[in-house]
C-alpha cells in the first residue's frame, strides 16, 4: 500500500467545472488553470441561474469549482443555493441532459465525507439537490446511464497518475446510481445481468491500473458483487471513554485503505471545493471525525467510531455540555443533526457563531482539515446545529 506523508500532499490545484468527471468529457487532455492566486473577493451578489438549457440539454450550473465566483462565496450552504436547478428547467430536460448534469454535479462526492459508508453519503448528498432526486424518479435514467457506463473507453497507454485517478472516480459516478434500488427497479432482468457484466469489467481494467482497494471495494459491495475475498478486512472492536465506557468501533485494516490514485483525486477535490480550508493530512479511509475529535487525534489507532456510538463519551458524564458563552479551545463539537464531530480551535463561540470559529476535523474518507466550523462538506453542514464539551472535572473536584 502507498501512503502519502502528512502535510505534503503534491496536488495540482486545477479549475475543473467539476473536479472528477473530466475523463469522458475530455479525454485526458485536462484543459485547466491554476487557481493558487485567486483571492476570493469576487462578488456573489449578481449570480443568476441560466433562463435556458444548453444545447445538449444539460444544465450549465451558474457557479463552478474553482473560479473566482465560487471562491467568494463564504461557505458550503451558499454554493449549494446555486447549484440547485430552476424548478422549470428541471421540468423541460430529457434524462440524457439530466443524466449528464448530475454526473457534473459540484458536490457529488461529497459522500467521501460520510463518517458511516458511501452510501448514506449518497443519501446525503442527494437531500440536497434537486437533480440527482429527479433522475431518480425517472423510468428510463437506468438504461441510459448503462449505455453510457458501457461507453467508457479505459485509458490510454500514456495516461498520467491524475488521469487515470480520473478514470477511476468517473467510474464510480455511475456504479453508486447503480447500487440505488430506484435504478435498479426500472430494469428487465436482460438489463440488470448486462449492468453487472459492465461493472466486472469495469473492476477488472482498474485492477490492471493497480486499484488496491479503497473505494473500488466499498462499490462493488454496494452493488452486491464481491469478485475478490478480502484477506483482511475491518473487524468491531472497542475502545474507551475517559471514564472507562465501552465504544463500539471497528479497528480498520491497511487493506481498506483507498490508493495512491485514489488519495490524489480525493486530496484534489477537497483543494477546489473548499478554497480557504488547510487540508493537514492526506485523505485516509482508516480514521473518521468522531474517532479523531474523541479518542485519538493522531489516527494511527486506525479506529473508526460510526455514529450515534461517539454520543457514550457524553452520557456516561466524560464530557459535560459547555453553557458558558466563551469559548475554550480544544472543546469537542457535535454537530448533533449532521452526524458530524470537531475540535474548536479559535474564535467565537461555534455553538452561537460557527461562521466566525475555527475547527478542526476529519472529514469522513477525506483528509483532516482546518476550516471555518460553518464551512463543512454539505452532508454534515451545521445549519442544524452544534453543541460543545468539555471534559468533565474528576470526581469530588467538581467547582462549588
Amino acid at each position: 500500500m502507498i501512503k502519502l506523508v502528512a502535510n505534503v500532499i503534491m496536488v495540482p490545484l486545477m479549475a475543473l467545472s467539476t473536479c472528477l468527471p473530466v475523463y469522458a468529457q475530455s479525454d485526458f487532455n485536462l484543459n485547466s488553470i491554476s487557481v493558487s492566486n485567486i483571492s476570493g473577493s469576487g462578488d456573489n451578489t449578481n449570480i443568476q441561474p441560466p433562463l435556458a438549457l444548453a444545447p445538449n440539454d444539460v444544465y450549465d450550473f451558474p457557479v463552478k469549482p474553482g473560479t473566482a465566483e465560487w471562491n467568494a462565496l463564504a461557505n458550503t450552504e451558499e454554493r449549494v443555493k446555486v447549484c440547485q436547478i430552476p424548478e422549470l428547467l428541471l421540468r423541460k430536460m430529457s434524462t440524457a441532459g439530466l443524466m449528464e448534469t448530475v454526473l457534473n454535479y459540484p458536490f457529488y462526492w461529497d459522500i467521501m465525507a460520510s463518517n458511516s459508508n458511501l452510501q448514506d453519503g449518497f443519501y446525503g448528498m442527494a437531500a440536497h439537490f434537486n437533480g440527482i432526486r429527479e433522475l431518480l424518479r425517472r423510468k428510463d435514467a437506468g438504461i441510459k446511464l448503462l449505455l453510457k457506463y458501457r461507453s467508457i473507453p479505459p485509458p490510454k497507454m500514456e495516461a498520467t497518475d491524475m488521469e487515470i485517478g480520473e478514470y477511476f472516480f468517473y467510474c464510480y459516478t455511475f456504479e453508486i446510481l447503480f447500487a440505488q434500488d430506484a435504478i435498479r427497479a426500472n430494469l428487465t432482468e436482460a438489463q440488470l445481468k448486462e449492468m453487472k457484466k459492465e461493472l466486472l469489467a469495469k473492476y477488472e481494467i482498474r485492477k490492471e491500473l493497480k486499484e488496491s482497494g479503497g473505494f473500488g471495494k466499498e462499490i462493488m459491495e454496494l452493488n452486491g458483487l464481491l469478485p475478490q475475498r478480502r484477506s483482511t478486512k475491518a473487524f468491531p472492536t472497542v475502545v474507551y471513554t475517559p471514564k472507562h465506557s465501552e465504544v463500539k468501533a471497528l479497528q480498520m485494516q491497511d487493506f481498506d485503505e483507498m490508493d495512491w490514485y485514489q488519495m490524489k483525486l480525493c486530496a484534489k477535490y477537497w483543494s477546489i471545493q473548499h478554497p480557504y480550508a488547510t487540508q493537514e493530512t492526506s485523505c485516509s479511509k482508516l480514521y473518521n471525525c468522531h474517532s479523531y475529535a474523541w479518542h485519538d487525534q493522531t489516527g494511527l489507532s486506525q479506529i473508526w467510531i460510526n455514529g450515534p456510538y461517539q454520543q457514550q463519551y457524553w452520557l456516561d458524564g466524560s464530557y459535560s455540555l459547555w453553557l458558558d458563552s466563551a469559548a475554550v479551545s480544544g472543546m469537542k463539537l457535535d454537530y448533533y443533526s449532521d452526524n458530524h464531530s470537531a475540535i474548536f480551535v479559535s474564535g467565537q463561540n461555534p455553538v452561537v457563531a460557527p461562521a466566525l470559529s475555527m475547527c478542526r476535523s476529519k472529514w469522513g474518507d477525506g483528509p483532516r482539515m482546518l476550516h471555518n466550523c460553518k464551512d463543512t462538506p454539505l452532508i454534515y453542514n451545521p445549519t442544524g446545529g452544534i453543541h460543545a464539551y468539555t471534559l468533565s472535572p474528576p470526581a469530588g473536584n467538581e467547582p462549588k
